[in-house]
């Protein structure tokens, strides 16, 4: 493994693979040959997602003209959500299509160029092929021709052990290049990418485990990216929305619990209050003090005392030991005060433990350990009065032994009973034991859960005003730390906000949160990277692709060189009815396409609040023109950017007017090096951009949207 540091890390990837039964293939309709030649990754990471900019350049390495066709599995839970392809002198923006409008056209259009009525520039299509696998189709290409794609993948940033996890999916073949991952983690972010296949292996393993669901024959074959960063405690909780078309809307629910929930406490005094009644037979008195060990396992530096009660109740040590010395001190305590008894008071063994630490300075623990049998006397009152003398700090945790069993200890949280009651009193929970403990890591474990919180209890989600939100629950009723909760679901309503509760122990928490733009912004493609999508309908599932701009079994990407120059009559005329590519909802079919509805806009720089975002955009370009100009030789440039943005990010950039081998490609390339300003906010859309240069003047000013 190879850490970027908090810058972004460029790494060439020596790839790990198993089975290629899913990896990505090369094939074609006439048998010709196709190699990678080139394979860049860029890698911005979000909160909650990542986007992935893949550039790809595919030769034809075989002996004649020949189509092109690629299927590509893409990251993990992503989904296709901008596309951009160079097959002569200059990058082509694709555009969003109905998918079966767009192979029509991609076909019409590869055999006008096969006829010789069209030039250099080929249609590139970018389709939906299965879940996680689109197909990237060009023609036809030429024998030594090379062919260069440019798509942009949003992904799920999975969580687990604390860290946020990606995986890149690789082929390691011939005809395939390995991949250059260049990783951007964001501020105050770490990246470490698995390289090598034996260190990498099981960094491997541990992505798939927390992005794999559902993963196939083949699916080692990734480059695992790791995201260390600081996070929210105890969780970290993301909540976004994507209305639909029918009314209805797509939410996403995440809870990422941090890596560590709590501190084991330093120097505590500590109180194990063991049962050695009868009941609890000799060999049930041993394993308690089993338990005793495992916890002070994890908090090697306590003080420590043992109480056993009876009938009444006894010091076990006479005095508090160093828990290095804990087996030592059971060897040569009395063996009268390890007899067993009559009568079961845990009231008068939780008084005594409170005495003894009531005048200890520092962190104080009970761990009360009983079969759950007590006489009618004991009462949760009389125990709670034993407990008066310790300080509000003191915390009290109560093990309830079910029944000892050959298998490995294992614990679930028990909130019924006298003793749950008692100890959440005091911050503290009961745990009901099964199993047998002994000096193994499951008795350890189980004790780590009491030395400090390791886990968050009765997680929910309702809306901020407390309600039921519809259909919609967290995965996991008990989320451990470093993992994560993640839900996507359709409701038929969305609330502006949600609630997320659980418990610490005993100490309820909360937080409310609204949706994040960002990650709304970024849910469509979230969807299709889900098996959710097949959950939507025809309707919904249309009208959600052409709002994000995703590939999807309704909508395809097609870089259309007629879309700039116009297509034969005959051709136009077969082509038009059905196809719209202008717009990502409320597309209308006819010569001139327009848009209706309110999902997406086609926006002339200007928004409500007064901000010119198309000159925010102009202004950020004013340094490239004239250079641009220079280098193309022109005294004068009059072009029209068509931007097209989700939040303050530029995922689509097309120009109107000729450009070819001049300013016009250079000023597409310039745009997408902008960096927008915060005033983006919108979730998605396209901002006309008129660019005019003279000589030494220039200006960019909006116009009234047209048909980009």
């Amino acid at each position: 493994m190879r850490s970027s540091g908090l810058a972004p890390a460029l790494i060439a990837c020596a790839l790990v693979h198993s089975s290629p039964a899913a990896a990505d293939e090369f094939s074609s309709p006439y048998g010709g040959e196709f190699r990678e030649v080139s394979h860049r990754v860029a890698v911005a990471v979000r909160d909650g997602y990542a986007t992935f900019r893949v550039r790809r350049a595919l030769r034809n390495v075989g002996g004649t003209s020949d189509e092109l066709w690629l299927s590509a599995r893409l990251p993990m839970g992503g989904a296709v959500t901008a596309v951009r392809a160079r097959t002569a002198r200059r990058w082509r923006a694709a555009r969003l299509a109905d998918a079966d409008d767009a192979v029509s056209r991609f076909e019409a259009l590869a055999d006008l160029v096969s006829d010789g009525r069209r030039g250099r520039d080929l249609p590139v299509l970018v389709a939906w092929e299965a879940d996680g696998v689109v197909s990237v189709r060009a023609s036809p290409v030429a024998r030594r021709a090379t062919v260069e794609v440019e798509y942009e993948v949003v992904a799920p940033v999975c969580w687990a052990a604390g860290r946020g996890w990606l995986a890149y999916p690789v082929r390691a073949q011939a005809e395939f290049a390995d991949p250059t991952i260049t990783v951007d983690p964001g501020p105050g972010r770490r990246a470490t990418v698995g390289v090598g296949a034996a260190a990498a292996a099981p960094f491997v393993d541990d992505a798939i485990g927390a992005c794999g669901a559902g993963v196939g024959d083949g699916d080692r074959d990734v480059v695992a990216i790791a995201i260390d960063g600081p996070s929210a405690h105890p969780a970290t909780v993301r909540y976004a929305v994507a209305p639909l078309a029918s009314g209805r809307a797509l939410v996403r629910i995440d809870v990422d619990a941090a890596s560590a929930l709590g501190r084991a406490p330093r120097r505590p005094w500590v109180v194990f209050v063991v049962d050695g009644s009868y009941s609890a037979d000799d060999d049930g008195l041993t394993r308690q003090l089993a338990l005793a060990r495992g916890y002070l396992a994890h908090a090697p530096d306590a003080r420590v005392e043992v109480v056993v009660f009876r009938r009444e109740a006894e010091r076990l040590f006479g005095r508090f030991v160093a828990a290095s010395s804990f087996d030592d001190a059971v060897a040569r305590a009395p063996a009268g005060r390890r007899a067993l008894g009559n009568g079961s008071r845990p009231d008068r063994g939780l008084a005594l433990a409170a005495n003894l630490l009531s005048t200890q300075r520092g962190p104080k623990r009970i761990v009360l350990v009983t079969d759950g049998l007590a006489p009618d006397a004991f009462s949760v009152d009389a125990a709670l009065a034993a407990l008066a003398p310790l300080p509000a700090d003191a915390v009290v945790h109560a093990l309830r032994v079910d029944r000892w069993e050959d298998e490995p200890l294992s614990e679930g949280r028990d909130d019924d009973g006298p003793l749950a009651a008692i100890a959440a009193a005091h911050g503290g929970v009961q745990l009901a034991l099964v199993g047998m403990p002994g000096d193994d890591p499951a008795t350890t474990d189980v004790m780590a859960g009491i030395v400090r919180p390791v886990r968050i209890d009765d997680l929910r989600v309702v809306a901020s005003d407390g309600t039921p939100f519809g259909d919609v629950d967290v995965a996991v009723d008990q989320l451990a730390e470093g993992s994560a909760s993640r839900d996507v679901a359709i409701v038929a309503a969305a609330p502006r906000a949600i609630r997320v509760e659980g418990k610490l122990w005993s100490r309820r928490w909360s937080t409310t949160v609204s949706p994040d733009v960002a990650l709304s912004a970024a849910l469509p493609a979230l969807g299709f990277g889900s098996d959710l999508h097949w959950d939507l309908g025809d309707r919904d599932g249309r009208a959600l692709a052409q709002v994000g701009g995703v590939v999807s079994p309704h909508t395809s990407y097609l870089v259309d060189p007629g879309a700039l120059t116009p297509l034969p009559p005959d051709v136009d005329a077969m082509l038009q009815a059905g196809y719209g590519v202008t717009c990502r909802a409320g597309c209308t079919a006819s010569a001139s396409v327009t848009c209706s509805g309110t999902l997406t806009s086609i926006v002339q720089g200007q928004a409500d609040d007064g901000v010119d975002r198309a000159a925010l955009i102009a202004d950020r370009l004013a340094p490239a023109v004239a250079r641009c100009a220079a280098l193309a030789g022109e005294d004068r440039v009059d072009r029209e950017l068509v931007v097209e943005t989700t939040v303050d990010e530029i995922v689509g950039v097309d120009i109107d007017g000729e450009s070819g081998d001049g300013a016009g490609e250079c000023l597409v390339d310039a745009a997408w090096q902008v960096r927008l300003p915060a005033a983006f906010v919108e979730p998605h859309a396209r901002w006309v951009v008129p660019i005019h240069y003279a000589g030494a003047g220039w200006r960019a000013s909006p116009a009234p949207a047209r048909r980009p």
